[in-house]
């Protein structure tokens, strides 16, 4: 088979991860992959048999655009999955599974969507109506309970997807064991990922009370439109200690990001980040991606809580503490007590996380889809929906004066 992955960029990040980790599983097993974006600095780091196709404006909002941009990126988006003969489309949210649903009819490939992030839903009624009819369908997937029941919120009703966790090359189980005096976090500093202001806010409290770990540092591992705003309050707290205890990193990937990951006390985060650091054997605090959450941790990952929960919904809302309070619940611990949460976090990734037991899935999904042919309904939708966003765009754009 051959599976095309339509994504909005290839930036460092979760989703750009998980399409490469998923394209490099299905290269190796006899399929073939191909990434459609408005590309990106992670191109490179895509596998080296796996084709990207640069596609202008996929990362736009529809409507937004002129009609002769809709017309041109549908063309090409039609004309690139008709060239490569791809059997699959795994589209993601945002709007590149806009653009593939407006073009169905045209290109009449069987495709789905896969939610990886639930924020996207925010004041998009477009994604949410799609979403609706992709759900009546079987083809709506996402990560975790969690996130459903936040797109739910704003689709203004129920859904049933079938729940994938993200799939995870499990490391080598090693003992908790760091040689270093350091937490670290993961994140784009992007708004769904300022829990890192109160990490950090909670780490000043933590050191400046306990004294006992006052040489204790903080690394944070990113970058991103926020970084200003992150480094001004990391400046603020170092100023506040008389040290250097908050040092951000920049952006690092492969053997030096690894080597942080190896080597961390305990690691704060969510998705992704959360799971590398897990399967490492890693202690590691949940944080959250919603902007009311954010200022609270939601435990430590696998203690007690469901294996898809990778970042702090409502329905753990009872867990939340202080980043203070968590830092000092950790280092109050003793040696036995910080291993089991080792442990635990370890066991998890390899109980509900497995590469080769989750793409296996991934395998019957996309053979299931693939032998869908025409999907029930469908044409009439997807050229019913090109229509409406087609006119929205000769009257939008004019309304508020903005095109992208």
């Amino acid at each position: 088979m051959k599976i095309a992955f339509v994504t909005s960029q290839m930036i460092v990040g979760g989703a750009e991860t998980y399409i490469a980790r998923k394209s490099d599983w299905l290269i190796k097993h006899g399929h073939e992959a191909i990434a459609i974006s408005e590309g990106g600095c992670f191109v490179e780091k895509l596998p080296s048999s796996m084709k990207h196709v640069q596609l202008k404006n996929i990362s736009c909002v529809p409507y937004l655009l002129s009609v002769k941009k809709l017309k041109a990126l549908i063309k090409k988006l039609v004309t690139i999955l008709h060239e490569e003969r791809v059997d699959v489309i795994e589209a993601y949210d945002h709007y590149p599974i806009i653009y593939v649903f407006i073009s169905y009819h045209l290109h009449k490939i069987p495709f789905f969507l896969n939610t990886l992030t639930e924020v996207t839903y925010d004041h998009n009624w477009l994604l949410c109506k799609i979403t609706s009819i992709m759900n009546k369908q079987k083809a709506y997937y996402t990560l975790a309970d969690g996130m459903n029941t936040y797109i739910e919120a704003q689709c203004g009703h129920s859904l049933t997807p079938e729940i994938i966790p993200i799939p995870f090359d499990v490391a080598i189980e090693s003992n908790y064991t760091s040689t270093s005096n350091y937490i670290l976090t993961v994140a784009r500093f992007a708004p769904d990922k300022m829990y890192i202001k109160y990490l950090m806010e909670g780490f000043a409290a933590f050191i400046s009370t306990h004294s006992e770990y006052s040489n204790l540092d903080l690394y944070i591992v990113g970058d991103g439109p926020l970084h200003s705003e992150v480094e001004d309050l990391a400046d603020s707290i170092n100023e506040k200690v008389h040290r250097q205890a908050v040092i951000l990193k920049g952006t690092l990937v492969g053997e030096k990001l690894l080597e942080l990951y190896k080597d961390c006390l305990l690691y704060v985060g969510v998705g992704t980040t959360l799971l590398m650091a897990a399967s490492y054997s890693k202690p590691a605090v949940i944080g959250s991606v919603y902007k009311d959450l954010q200022p609270f941790a939601f435990g430590f990952f696998a203690d007690g809580i469901d294996g898809n929960n990778i970042c702090g919904y409502l329905n753990m809302y009872e867990r939340r503490s202080s980043y203070g309070e968590i830092l000092t619940r950790f280092f109050d611990s003793t040696d036995t007590q910080k291993e089991a949460y080792a442990r635990t976090a370890y066991l998890l990734i390899e109980r509900y996380y497995d590469l080769n037991m989750v793409m296996d899935k991934w395998t019957q999904i996309y053979s299931r889809h693939k032998c869908s042919k025409i999907m029930n309904g469908m044409l009439v939708y997807s050229h019913v929906w090109w229509l409406i966003v087609k006119g929205m765009c000769m009257v939008y754009p004019a309304y508020k004066k903005i095109k992208c």
